[in-house]
């Protein structure tokens, strides 16, 4: 008698039940190819989006990467690229090549985000957006383009002035700024940006205790 593949079978039980669950649904959803294309789709997306969020929670955001890309695909043909439920999707796909190390893959996403953004004639979610545009000088930073960071994240802060939001918002660009003329060596404007934060942060916010930290040390 052949004998079966033991590999295959320890593969499948190293599934959790959650993720085989989410992954059946998805196979589910493919094999409705006698559906009208829209509402496949559409289907198909319905499905990919808990495990793109599955993958997310459980930090594993290699796959995260894939599900996002195929998520990206389906948007572009439902409703087109030029929508904030695509530059959002594209937000999340930057995000998770950061938290995977691949910079530089997260970059040109987020550049591509802006531009997605630039063709969207009116926006409805503004603290998404502005989120998302802040979102612009951390790829810069984590890649020492320094220059760029603080381009990117004062282009973001004159968003502000355009929409009425918490000013908590500002908070990671202002970081970014400050974070980035410490590494370029001026510490007077560091300083500036760092006081900024500070001025609106909660002293009970984690973030407080990292600002007031890195103030210190310059």
């Amino acid at each position: 008698h052949p004998q079966s593949n033991p590999w295959s079978v320890r593969v499948r039980y190293q599934i959790p039940q959650e993720e085989q669950a989410l992954l059946d649904n998805i196979e589910v959803a493919r094999a409705h190819t006698d559906e009208a294309e829209k509402d496949y789709y559409k289907g198909l997306a319905r499905e990919l989006t808990p495990l793109f969020q599955y993958y997310w929670k459980s930090g594993n955001f290699v796959k995260c990467v894939d599900v996002c890309q195929e998520i990206l695909q389906i948007k572009e043909r439902l409703v087109g690229r030029y929508n904030e439920s695509y530059a959002q999707m594209q937000a999340n796909l930057a995000q998770a090549y950061m938290y995977s190390g691949k910079y530089e893959e997260g970059r040109q996403v987020i550049l591509s985000m802006l531009d997605t953004y630039q063709g969207i004639p009116e926006i409805q979610n503004a603290a998404f957006y502005l989120n998302n545009c802040s979102l612009v000088g951390v790829f810069f930073l984590q890649v020492g383009d320094f220059e760029n960071a603080v381009k990117y994240s004062l282009e973001a802060l004159e968003l502000f002035d355009k929409y009425t939001v918490e000013p908590m918002n500002k908070c990671l660009a202002l970081a970014v700024i400050a974070a980035a003329y410490t590494s370029l060596g001026d510490y007077q404007k560091a300083e500036r940006y760092y006081m900024e934060d500070l001025a609106i942060l909660p002293h009970t916010h984690v973030e407080y205790g990292k600002a007031l930290n890195n103030l210190g040390l310059l």
